[in-house]
């Protein structure tokens, strides 16, 4: 089964899947960035905030765009 991550194609529920796939990848990429500063700077922005729920967002949406194929 081959899953393409950066790939824009709604099936079932149309705009609401394709914003929740741009939510996935917008959020992915903020968690990613987050990671990558508090690698170089502990504590950049955990001293603020919980990188986790960012985290939380990425995976129910991509468990959205999962049950939706």
């Amino acid at each position: 089964m081959k899953k393409r991550l950066f790939t824009n194609h709604p099936k079932k529920f149309g705009a609401l899947l394709a914003i929740n796939q741009n939510i996935f990848r917008i959020f992915l990429v903020f968690f990613g960035l987050i990671l990558l500063f508090e690698y170089l700077m502990p504590g950049f922005f955990t001293n603020w905030f919980n990188p986790l729920w960012v985290l939380l967002i990425v995976i129910l949406s991509a468990i959205i765009m999962i049950s939706n194929d």
